[in-house]
């Protein structure tokens, strides 16, 4: 007897910060490898950063850049700022996705310079893609929007690198599964990609388009600690001052705490979320969807031969290009549970079978150890009174997270990014008389209410469906279903994950019209 599929009409947003191991097929992991291989083989290389010093790995592979240099003369001088007369200089803290395409905006539009500092090892030198703290990111419109402003060469990089899909399966039993989620008429699929499959191109696009002009420098494994001394009204930090200094370093960001220490004005909330999250890489198995989301409910038990495995309440297994996958696994204490510890491979691996047969046995030993052996990584929320201090900014995670409850993260970083090189284009146009200081305000001033907006919707959902129950949850689901099929085009009808990863519409705007609902 055949499965039974049952197209279930409620809304879920597949654009989700859970991870995504990248491929590594010989026909689908061309574009990903390829774009870590080439920002490994040129002017991206290990160093480590101290007080402003950087001492390169590599002093032949530079003579090599610069003696490279003349001869693509040419293409140095299409990617020169716009403005001869252009000084700015900018410090980007945080090799993300968000950091990455602020330095590619500003380079592309006039900025001098613009120095990337990471505290964690240069990519390129290790592969990270597998990591138990890589999270897979969905690109919603928001952040393909934000990407593409960078040009159109940037985005079909990172295309290239990830897995449209907008397909979300609630894999009940072997027979029974429920769509949950499909692609709409005339929207473009969520993009799903491993974070650093992500940060790869966007570090390949950089290293193609500004590598030979001396514009841009990459400082890796250099963490700011609290030692750092930092000057908001001047841009200096660690004897080095730049017109601006950004934090995009992540919801543990060392710039906003930097900041909180240096501006009796600034205000910052931060909650550690229960529960703790590891993630498991491997091929697809095949008895699941492999270019869906799959939520496997544990309906094989707790005993038995699943002891193993007791504690884990859910599988959620994002599909990556080339048939690999990546399984969010997580509970509800801070540490795993004893019976996770305790498990050899061998144990989990049949303990997983045994509880989540939907599996069909398709998980890899293999697989098991490497998840065994990982680190687990707490979701908080950060809330901050405003995103910008002097000649400091933050965006993204180190702004505002909401721990990816609403899975709107990266692609909110992003549209951060993109905001804040707007700001900061228009200011450097004004030559001598610019003020970085202003411009930060009004990007702040933009983006704050945005972020505050987001965090509420998380306390409107919840409050929704503590108020509807799970009858009433699907009931306005499906109501909603149908009229979006009578009037596809009617914002009206769009339920909240729908205006949020497939319109650009603002959050506050989203969130004044859940309030009236």
């Amino acid at each position: 007897m055949p499965p039974l599929l049952l197209r279930l009409p409620v809304s879920f947003n597949s654009s989700v910060n859970y991870s995504a191991s990248s491929s590594s097929s010989s026909s689908s992991s061309s574009s990903s490898s390829s774009s870590s291989q080439r920002f490994g083989q040129r002017f991206i290389r290990g160093g480590r950063h101290v007080h402003g010093v950087q001492r390169h790995a590599n002093r032949r592979h530079l003579r090599r850049l610069i003696q490279s240099s003349s001869s693509q003369s040419s293409q140095s001088s299409s990617q020169s700022p716009p403005s001869s007369s252009s000084k700015a200089a900018a410090l980007v803290v945080g090799a993300g996705p968000a950091g990455l395409l602020l330095a590619h905006r500003l380079l592309s539009k006039g900025w001098q310079s613009v120095t990337i500092q990471e505290a964690r090892p240069n990519p390129a030198l290790q592969d990270t893609t597998k990591s138990a703290r890589q999270w897979s990111l969905g690109l919603n419109v928001r952040g393909r929007t934000a990407i593409k402003s960078t040009g159109q060469d940037v985005w079909e990089e990172v295309k290239n690198a990830g897995l449209l899909s907008d397909q979300f399966f609630v894999v009940a039993t072997k027979k029974l599964k429920l769509q949950i989620r499909e692609s709409t008429p005339g929207s473009e699929p969520s993009l799903l990609l491993n974070r650093q499959v992500l940060c790869n191109a966007l570090l390949a696009t950089l290293e193609d388009k500004y590598g030979s002009t001396g514009r841009i420098k990459l400082v890796w494994d250099a963490p700011l600690t609290a030692e750092s001394a930092l000057d908001i009204s001047t841009g200096s930090i660690d004897g080095e001052t730049y017109d601006v200094i950004v934090g995009a370093d992540g919801a543990n960001s060392a710039v906003r705490r930097l900041v909180q220490a240096n501006d009796a004005t600034f205000d910052c909330e931060t909650e550690i979320l229960p529960g703790a999250v590891r993630v498991l890489h491997q091929n697809m198995p095949p008895a699941l969807n492999r270019n869906a989301i799959n939520l496997l409910l544990p309906t094989g038990g707790s005993k038995g031969d699943a002891e193993a495995a007791k504690d884990i309440g859910g599988l959620f297994i994002i599909p990556a290009k080339g048939g690999k996958m990546c399984a969010l696994v997580n509970w509800k204490e801070a540490t795993p549970p004893a019976s996770v510890l305790e498990a050899s491979p061998e144990a989990m691996l049949h303990g997983l079978h045994a509880r989540f047969p939907q599996l069909e046995n398709g998980l890899e030993l293999e697989a098991i150890r490497a998840f065994l052996d990982g680190r687990d990584t707490r979701p908080s929320v950060v809330r901050c009174s405003k995103y910008a201090s002097g000649r400091v900014a933050l965006l993204g995670d180190a702004a505002h997270s909401t721990g990816g409850t609403l899975g709107q993260g990266a692609n909110s970083a992003l549209e951060d990014a993109a905001a804040l090189a707007d700001a900061l284009i228009d200011e450097v146009e004004k030559g001598s008389d610019a003020d970085y200081t202003d411009a930060l305000h009004r990007y702040s001033s933009v983006r704050e209410p945005e972020g505050s907006a987001l965090a509420e919707l998380v306390g409107v959902r919840k409050a929704s469906d503590v108020r509807r129950g799970g009858v009433g949850r699907i009931a306005k689901s499906v109501g909603r279903f149908f009229l979006s099929r009578i009037r596809p085009n009617d914002p009206k009808y769009f339920s909240m994950q729908t205006r949020m990863s497939q319109t650009t519409d603002s959050f506050v705007s989203i969130l004044e019209k859940e309030r009236l609902d």
